[in-house]
């Protein structure tokens, strides 16, 4: 489903919020409320909205943002709102330029799973059927 900017950074930053924070630090992916660094996390349901829910765990949050560009206003936005939104939750966030390229945005897929670097993956893609497949490697790995 498209987003304008206003809905995606809104859900984006829902995103960040809904997750589970221990020791400022957030879970793989989604995090819920802070908690403090003694108290152990407890891996929770988390609401993506339209009846969808995940499983959230309790290792800090490293985000790769696929963007499709980052040569316009639109997407500098974007890449601004994930960046400020990320900042507040403690969570890492590196942003991966795809040029308007499908090709690049999918050779980046294949470095960011074969790296085990993040745990979560935010992508505006160039290309959704190219990419369909190496996403759904992703989730198989827990990203």
């Amino acid at each position: 489903m498209m987003m304008n900017k206003i809905g995606r950074s809104r859900a984006l930053n829902q995103y960040f919020r809904s997750a589970c924070v221990g020791t400022a630090l957030l879970s793989a992916g989604l995090l819920a409320a802070p908690v403090a660094a003694e108290t152990a996390c407890t891996p929770h349901k988390i609401d993506l909205g339209d009846g969808q829910t995940i499983d959230g765990g309790c290792a800090p949050l490293r985000i790769a943002f696929l963007s499709m560009a980052t040569n316009n206003q639109y997407l500098q936005a974007g890449m601004t709102g994930a960046q400020d939104a990320a900042k507040e939750i403690g969570a890492e966030i590196e942003i991966f330029d795809g040029g308007w390229d499908p090709a690049t945005q999918y050779n980046q897929l294949q470095n960011i799973l074969s790296a085990g670097k993040f745990n979560a993956i935010l992508g505006e893609m160039n290309d959704g059927r190219q990419t369909c497949d190496i996403l759904s490697q992703a989730y198989k790995q827990g990203i």
